[in-house]
Formats: C-alpha cells, structure tokens, sequence
C-alpha cells in the first residue's frame, strides 16, 4: 500500500509538472503573474476602445454618421438586405424548379436540346463569335468525360467486378452524376448565348 502510494504521488507530481513545462511552453516561458498582468492588461484597452466607442455614439447622431458613410461609397443597410432577400428568394424558387425537374429525364435533356438548338441558329446567322462556342465545346467536352468516367479509377483501387465469391459487386458510379451534367451543359448554353450579344 505504501509503495502504491508513492507512485501514485510520484505520478501526480511528473503529471503536475508536465502541465507546467507546457504551460510555460504555450506562454513562451512567462511566468503565471505575468500572463494574468498581459490579459489584464489587454481587457483595460478593449474597455478603453468600447469606451470611445460609447463616446463616439454619444456625441454624433445616428443620421450623420450614416450620411458619412454613403459619402465614402457604402451603401444602405436597407437597401443591401431587401436586394439580399431578393437574391436568396430567387435562389430558393430556382432551386425548387430544380428539384421538381429532377424526375422528367426526357424533358429536361428537350429542353437542352432547344437551348442548344437557339444557340447553334444564332451563331450560324451572325458568322462570328466561334473562339466562344470553341470555348463551349471544349467544357461540354470536359462535362462528357466527367459524365463517362467512373468515380474510383479501377487500375489503382482493382476491379470492380467481384472475382470470389465472398466479394461485393460495386456498381459503376460516374464521376459526374447525370444531373449535373445536363444542368452544368445546358447553364454554360445560356451563358455563351448572352455572351454573343456583347
């Protein structure tokens, strides 16, 4: 019991004094007194700065700083925060009809081929605009790769197929999901659409 004791004491002691030499690690070898005089010291000047701040607010109306801040380029908090819910609306319903399309295969990939469709017209009619659509083609071109590439390359992590019996066939996963393909493909459509108007 006694020797158990001792160890144990010994134990609490080497721990004791491993936190200390980390402590005065973390601190760069400063004492105790001196951190708590440098924290202290910190909050007196945070508390000197709110103070002026207090000041500050005491002594200038509300509306004269406001009209000192549009006088150096900022805006209304007004005005950015209904543009702000008006940003996030349209988000929201475009992310709805989004979802709401995820289902009709056919006429999602209808509608990327009218889009298409419009675009390739529009460049046929103007003769120009062709380092645009080259641009078009090459990431519709990276999209299809992504599309027709698996997710895990087979020669690095094996093959997919189960080669014994107790293995577990993993299913081609595409690195690109179909989704995304056509929404990416048909988003860069009316991108370079607008494009040939500038």
């Amino acid at each position: 019991r006694a020797r158990r004791n001792a160890r144990l004491k010994h134990g609490i002691g080497s721990i004791t004094e491993s936190v200390h030499s980390r402590f005065r690690r973390v601190t760069c070898g400063l004492t105790l007194t001196q951190v708590v005089h440098g924290v202290s010291d910190a909050r007196t000047d945070l508390d000197d700065r709110h103070s002026n701040t207090l000041d500050t607010l005491k002594t200038k109306p509300i509306f004269a700083m406001r009209s000192q801040a549009n006088a150096y380029g900022a805006g209304d908090a007004d005005d950015s925060s209904k543009q702000a819910q008006m940003v996030a609306k349209f988000n929201q319903r475009y992310q709805h009809y989004l979802d709401k399309s995820v289902p009709h295969l056919k006429e999602r990939w209808g509608v990327w081929c009218g889009v298409a469709f419009i675009y390739l017209v529009r460049i046929s009619f103007l003769k120009g605009w062709y380092i645009v659509t080259y641009g078009l083609g090459i990431y519709n071109l990276n999209l299809i790769i992504g599309f027709l590439s698996p997710q895990v390359d087979p020669e690095t992590n094996g093959p997919t197929l189960p080669t014994k019996g107790n293995e577990e066939f993993k299913p081609f996963v595409r690195r690109l999901p179909e989704f995304k393909f056509w929404h990416r493909s048909a988003k860069s459509f009316v991108y370079a659409f607008f494009m040939t108007f500038f």
